[in-house]
Parts: structure tokens; C-alpha cells; sequence
């Protein structure tokens, strides 16, 4: 199977939704409470989320999944392929928490529970018009770019005195 491309994940996704409100939803139900990881875009304040493995093939859909999802299909592969533009979210991220009570609320409609070794990935904002274009940066790339411009404000002593600080930061 061929991994998917950008504008793929975003209509895997919906997709995924989709597949699971439709007449052939059952297997893909029977198995939401075994999938680990999970991918979520945010439209219109609502949450929407699929699995690795549904989501990370190209032109992925209900039957395909069903039939080919032990023979064919490599989590590995697809997680690394989605790690691009969808970093995993740690609890620390002020996002998590809504997300993971999404997730949760999402499941439940279907009486089914997050797996116990469950994790989320997010893009910061997307907007389903967004396929083709660039992915909006993550929280960390706008705090970073914020801090920089910032720092290009400031007058010549404060901007010595910042990279001073910044020195004694690990790893800097």
C-alpha cells in the first residue's frame, strides 16, 4: 500500500468518520477501542479523529481496512510518515486535554473507551481547505517565532542581555 500524501491524511480522516456512521461501520467499530494511535484536526471548533493505519495509506477506506488491516499494513510506517505534520501531543501541551476529551466523547458515542496505551497527535489549526497548502506551524514553531520577533524589538543592550540568558539554557 502507498503511504498518503498531505492532502490525503485530511480526507482519511473524514473518511474514517464517515466509514464509521455508515452501513458497513461494524468492524471498523468493533476495533476502536484497540487503536493507539490517534490522529485529530480541529474544523469548526469540533474534533475529528482516525488511526494510523486508516489514515497513513492513500485512498484508505472502510472495506480496504477491514480486509488488508493485519496482511499489509505497518503502524511504523505510517506513525513515521504522520510524525511530519502531526507531532505526538504530550499531556504538558495546553491542547491535550481537550483533545483527549474529544477523543473520549467520540468514542463513547459508539460505547467504546480510549486503549490504555493510547496516544494523540494534532496539528496546531487546520482547516479542511487547507489540503493543498502549507500545514499552519505547531504551537512550538509560533512561540519560537514570537520570541524571536520580540527579540529583533528590543534595544541592543536587551537583546546582549537575552542571549546571555538564553546560554545558560541545556542544550543551547
Amino acid at each position: 500500500m502507498k503511504l498518503a500524501l498531505k492532502k490525503d491524511i485530511v480526507t482519511n480522516i473524514e473518511n474514517f468518520n464517515r466509514a464509521l456512521r455508515g452501513r458497513n461501520g461494524k468492524p471498523l467499530i468493533d476495533l476502536l477501542g484497540r487503536f493507539r494511535a490517534w490522529y485529530g484536526v480541529k474544523k469548526d471548533e469540533e474534533w475529528f479523529f482516525g488511526p494510523s493505519k486508516f489514515i497513513g495509506y492513500e485512498g484508505m477506506d472502510a472495506k480496504i481496512y477491514v480486509e488488508s488491516n493485519t496482511e499489509s499494513m505497518d503502524g511504523r510506517e505510517t506513525e513515521a510518515n504522520l510524525r511530519e505534520w502531526f507531532p505526538e501531543t504530550s499531556q504538558s501541551d495546553p491542547r491535550w486535554e481537550e483533545a483527549y476529551d474529544a477523543l473520549r466523547e467520540f468514542l463513547h458515542k459508539f460505547g467504546k473507551k480510549p486503549s490504555r496505551k493510547m496516544r494523540i497527535s494534532l496539528i496546531s489549526t487546520l482547516t479542511i481547505r487547507d489540503r493543498e497548502g502549507p500545514l499552519v506551524p505547531s504551537l512550538e514553531r509560533v512561540v519560537v517565532d514570537s520570541i524571536l520577533r520580540l527579540a529583533q524589538s528590543l534595544p541592543k543592550q536587551e537583546v546582549q542581555n537575552l542571549r546571555r540568558r538564553f546560554s545558560s539554557i541545556d542544550g543551547i
